[in-house]
């Protein structure tokens, strides 16, 4: 029986070991997508500014203007894709997470099956063992008294 436990106890490894994998790429995910729309951030800002600025010099260009009102329109409209993208994500990080914590707690539980069962057969294989040198002592003490 020991043997199926071990087998158990390294297929819960495995399974822990990709739901560790599956987090991590989740995070992975997370921290771009979260460097992504810092870097949407500063395109809008660098754009909002200068289209403040050009607008305080009074050298309003109508037709630039009008292209950097549309520029940072379709950045805020892909930094709100990123930020939907990134709320997925999170649900998905959240459920990895379960996942993982699910999958190490079936480790544990096979590991400690695992051992008890090594523990129950020490345990046997010490009853036998002076199961065994007390039937050759009775043996030996009868043998002597013949």
């Amino acid at each position: 029986m020991t043997q199926a436990w071990r087998v158990l106890s390294e297929k819960r490894a495995q399974e822990v070991t990709k739901a560790q994998v599956v987090v991590a790429t989740c995070v992975a995910k997370k921290k771009t997508i979260e460097e992504q729309m810092e870097k949407l951030d500063e395109l809008i800002s660098e754009y909002s500014k200068e289209l403040f600025r050009a607008k305080q010099d009074g050298l309003a260009d109508v037709g630039a203007s009008n292209l950097r009102r549309q520029f940072i329109a379709e950045v805020q409209q892909a930094r709100d894709g990123l930020n939907h993208e990134n709320s997925m994500l999170e649900v998905d990080l959240r459920v990895a997470r379960e996942a993982l914590q699910e999958t190490r707690l079936e480790e544990m539980k096979a590991k400690k099956m695992l051992e008890r069962d090594q523990e129950r057969t020490e345990k046997n294989n010490n009853l036998h063992e002076r199961k065994d040198f007390e039937s050759t002592a009775l043996n030996q003490f009868n043998l002597r008294n013949v």
